[in-house]
Formats: structure tokens, C-alpha cells, sequence
């Protein structure tokens, strides 16, 4: 499933539109494969996708890569590191051709401290996507368990 977020893609189009000459939020493009964020680096901006949907994944030191999830218009990048002021913890991909909105970290720390309607629709976005990641971590614990059961009783 693709998250994606129409509540808070229409209230950060509308900021746009607002400051519009602002080098605060500018309007940013990439082709399918590219990396909006990388892992382990330190982040700068976050970023809301306009269109287009990214992959968010972490890769392990042994090479193996976990997916997170996937998302879609109205997402939010980047927040959790840049309220943090930690390297990015995962890397997100390009699936397709991505619009977004590139946001200056300073910028969007001031703006939640200001903005209630703002701070709000950015706490729900974050709990409906911890609920989501919950949900999905206890399933792969879950499942694997189920089918060597089942592979155990077949023998």
C-alpha cells in the first residue's frame, strides 16, 4: 500500500503559493531512481512529494536492504532526522518521476513551533504511519513463524 497524505499536500501547496518567492520551499524534480534522501548522510531539507511515489528503505551493512514502505503525494521526508539533528536513517528512491516541494530544515522548525494546524496534521501523519509500520513489523515476525509450522506439521 502507498501512503500518501491529501491534508497536508493541500495546506503546504497553499504555503507555497503564499511564498512563492521564498527560498524557503522550492519546487524540485527527479527521474524514477534517483535518491531523495541517503542514508547516513545529514539532512538539510525535507522534502513533500507533490506527485510521483518513492521507495523508503534501509540498507544493512551486509548489503541487505529492509523496506520500510512506500509513499506517495502529501508525504513528508526527512522530518523525523531534521527535529532530531541525526544523519538520515534511511534512503529513499524514485519509483517514478517525483514533484516535490524542498523544504528548508530551519524553516519547517519554525514553522511547527508556530503553526498549530500545521504541528497537528504533521502528528497525525507521523502516528498513522508508526501505526502502519507497526502493523507491518509484527506481520513479518508473525509470518515466517506460521509457515515453519506449517512446513513442520507437512513433514
Amino acid at each position: 500500500m502507498i501512503q500518501q497524505n491529501d491534508k497536508l499536500l493541500a495546506y503546504f501547496s497553499n504555503l507555497h503559493k503564499t511564498e512563492k518567492n521564498s527560498a524557503n520551499i522550492v519546487e524540485i524534480n527527479y527521474k524514477k531512481g534517483d535518491l531523495i534522501i541517503k542514508q547516513d548522510t545529514f539532512p538539510k531539507n525535507i522534502y513533500l512529494i507533490l506527485e510521483g511515489f518513492v521507495k523508503c528503505y534501509i540498507e544493512e551493512q551486509n548489503g541487505r536492504i529492509y523496506l520500510i514502505d512506500f509513499f506517495g503525494a502529501g508525504k513528508i521526508l526527512g522530518e523525523l532526522e531534521i527535529l532530531s539533528s541525526i544523519n538520515n536513517f534511511t534512503t529513499i528512491e524514485a519509483l517514478t518521476t517525483i514533484k516535490a516541494l524542498k523544504i528548508e530544515g530551519e524553516y519547517w522548525k519554525r514553522i511547527i513551533k508556530k503553526k498549530t494546524e500545521f504541528k497537528n496534521l504533521v502528528l497525525d501523519d507521523l502516528v498513522s504511519r508508526l501505526v502502519l509500520l507497526a502493523k507491518k513489523s509484527s506481520y513479518q515476525h508473525i509470518y515466517p513463524i506460521e509457515q515453519s509450522i506449517i512446513q513442520i506439521i507437512d513433514v
